[in-house]
């Protein structure tokens, strides 16, 4: 019947499929790899291939739950691998910025040690100066009171020449009337008039004007004339009046300050020319120069207008 034909080639392909089954656990043997499905398809006994079939079933799901175990194991592995070296990188990238912030660090407290001894440094220079210019404040209030004194005293004594000019009507100038003080063309370096004192940094009168020359320069006469004084004082320095009496109906004086040497001796005639000393910086001066001051009746007036 159909039933026995069908339940015959049942038992025959299951027969053939123990066999080949049986072959894959042999085989598996011999290779060193069993495999537990395998094993349990051929394992002897009575059970029915159904009852084979879940033992099998059991032990793939066994050996799956396994492989995945390991799996994860692996990966765990792989994982806390991965974090490690994370850790350390960032370990050493923390390390060396803290080494940098340490090198910077230094770095600015080595400039600022710098910046702090330099400005010490300022400031004993400035306490310095500042105890210079105490020690020196009262030499020069006692300077200053000099010069002043020393003004009133050459005021006074011009204002003497000028009255004896007057009275006695006398001129003592030559028909070649004024020529230049130097041998060099004048170059006005500062001129008669108000001006910002160099030495004492005010605002004052400049009674004369002031020639550019050399130290050693020689100075002459500008017309003839008797010598009034040859001195010094602490503004003019070393200086030479000359007297040249009435001059177009005024008494006229001239001045050289500042000079280096003085050739000329108080009373002696001089003319237009003759040598009176040697340009210098003695007195309030900050250079070489030649100071040419005019007196007109007693007031100091223009010089250039003579020259």
């Amino acid at each position: 019947s159909r039933i026995g034909q069908s339940l015959n080639e049942a038992t025959t392909q299951a027969g053939d499929a123990q066999r080949a089954i049986a072959d894959l656990v042999r085989r598996k043997y011999r290779e060193g790899n069993v495999d537990p499905v395998a094993v349990a398809l051929t394992a002897g006994g009575t059970e029915s291939i159904t009852d084979r079939a879940a033992a099998a079933d059991m032990a793939l799901r066994t050996e799956s739950q396994t492989m995945t175990a390991a799996l994860d194991v692996s990966s765990s592995q792989r994982t806390q691998a991965t974090r490690q070296d994370a850790i350390t990188e960032r370990i050493a990238d923390l390390e060396a910025k803290a080494a940098k912030a340490e090198a910077d660090a230094k770095e600015a407290k080595n400039e600022a040690d710098s910046k702090l001894t330099e400005l010490n440094k300022l400031k004993e220079e400035a306490q310095a100066k500042q105890a210079e210019w105490d020690s020196q404040k009262g030499q020069v209030e006692a300077s200053l009171s000099q010069a002043e004194a020393d003004y009133q005293a050459r005021s006074a004594e011009l204002a003497a020449i000028d009255a004896a000019n007057r009275a006695s009507g006398a001129s003592y100038v030559s028909a070649s009337g004024f020529r230049n003080p130097l041998d060099i063309p004048i170059v006005v370096t500062s001129p008669f008039g108000m001006r910002y004192h160099p030495v004492l940094g005010i605002m004052k009168g400049h009674s004369g004007t002031d020639m550019a020359a050399d130290c050693g320069t020689i100075i002459r006469a500008v017309a003839s004339g008797y010598v009034n004084a040859v001195s010094s004082d602490v503004s003019a320095g070393n200086y030479v009046d000359i007297n040249h009496g009435l001059v177009g109906g005024n008494s006229v004086i001239t001045e050289y300050l500042h000079m280096q040497a003085q050739y000329v001796s108080p009373g002696q005639y001089v003319n237009a020319g003759d040598a009176l000393g040697e340009v210098g910086s003695t007195g309030y001066a900050t250079g070489c120069h030649l100071h040419f001051g005019v007196l007109q009746n007693g007031s100091y007036v223009e010089p250039m207008d003579y020259l």
